[in-house]
C-alpha cells in the first residue's frame, strides 16, 4: 500500500524491520527495489548481495544489479567519490560474475571479472 502512495521511505522501514530471519527472497529483492528507487545503490547492493547468497539464479537479482551497474558507470550519484563507486562497481560485477556462471555464459563471466579486477589495479 505505501509503495503504491509513493511513500518509499515508509514502506523501507516496513520492510526492514522484518527481522532477517524471516526475509524471504521477494522481501530481500523489495528492500532493494526500494533504495534503487531512493538512489541508495549501496542499500540496493547489499539487499542484493543477500539474494545472490540465497539463491545465485534469481532473475529479479540478476536485473537489479544490471541496473546498478548501469548507473554507477553512467549516472552515480553527485555525492559519491570515484573510489567508493569503484567499490561499488566491483562488488556489483563480482555478483554478475556468479550469475553469468551459474547460468552457463562464462565468456560473460570472464568479461565481469576481468572489469571488476581492472577497477582494483
Amino acid at each position: 500500500r505505501l509503495m503504491n502512495e509513493g511513500k518509499y521511505g515508509l514502506a523501507l522501514a516496513e520492510f526492514e524491520a522484518i527481522p532477517e530471519c524471516e526475509r524471504s527472497l521477494d522481501v530481500y529483492n523489495t528492500i532493494a527495489y526500494l533504495y534503487l528507487i531512493r538512489r541508495n545503490l549501496s542499500g540496493a547492493l547489499a539487499a542484493l548481495e543477500s539474494v545472490c547468497a540465497i539463491s545465485p539464479t534469481d532473475e529479479t537479482a540478476f536485473q537489479n544489479l544490471l541496473a546498478i551497474e548501469s548507473q554507477l558507470i553512467r549516472k552515480p550519484p553527485y555525492r559519491m567519490n570515484r573510489g567508493v563507486v569503484n567499490n561499488l562497481l566491483v562488488r556489483v560485477r563480482n555478483q554478475l560474475t556468479v550469475y553469468y556462471m551459474n547460468r552457463g555464459a562464462y565468456r560473460e563471466a570472464l568479461t565481469n571479472y576481468r572489469a571488476a579486477t581492472d577497477l582494483v589495479h
